[in-house]
């Protein structure tokens, strides 16, 4: 279990400026265009400053969907006189690509159990716990991956419709709730 403090979210710039969820989301994407006083915008982006509150990568690139990532492929990594042996780099490689989906996964945890949507957790939706489960079973994978240089995901898909159960059990695990009906 994560021993990181909680990340301010919009309900609490909400609580501390006096104003709808909504308003934050427009002031601090900057989309007000004469809809909200000159004023509010302001309470807004000090109640935003005092908490800390900063705009998530993450939820960021999800409404957007666009990560803003560059991929680079090369071969003077692996060639290069002054580059590490190839093993070494690729297990580097492989150690960093599973630090930041862990860090992906986290962060999709925390905001699907502290989002509320339609009055509920969206941790509760099935096709969330689903999900959940899916990130954390290529988690799985990867680990398995680094350690071993080989995985077998396919092993846990024996039986037509067993992964999707699978996947409910583990995100009800995850989440505490479960989406079964």
């Amino acid at each position: 279990m994560s021993t990181r403090p909680r990340r301010p979210t919009s309900a609490d710039v909400a609580a501390r400026a006096g104003v709808s969820r909504a308003t934050v989301s427009m002031v601090l994407d900057g989309r007000v265009e004469g809809t909200v006083a000159e004023a509010t915008q302001q309470r807004v982006r000090e109640a935003a400053a005092e908490l800390g509150c900063t705009r998530s990568a993450v939820a960021v690139s999800l409404r957007e969907r666009r990560t803003r990532t560059i991929g680079l492929i090369t071969d003077e990594i692996a060639t290069s006189p002054r580059s590490a042996p190839p093993c070494q780099t690729r297990a580097g490689v492989t150690w960093g690509a599973l630090g930041h989906a862990l860090a992906c996964y986290e962060a999709a945890l925390e905001h699907a159990g502290t989002r509320i949507q339609f009055g509920r957790p969206l941790a509760k939706a099935q096709h969330i716990q689903v999900r959940l489960a899916s990130m954390l079973q290529t988690l799985t994978s990867m680990q398995l991956h680094c350690v071993r240089h080989r995985s077998d995901i396919e092993a846990l898909r024996i039986y037509e419709g067993t992964d999707t159960m699978q996947s409910l059990i583990v995100g009800r695990s995850i989440t505490g709730v479960s989406a079964f009906a």
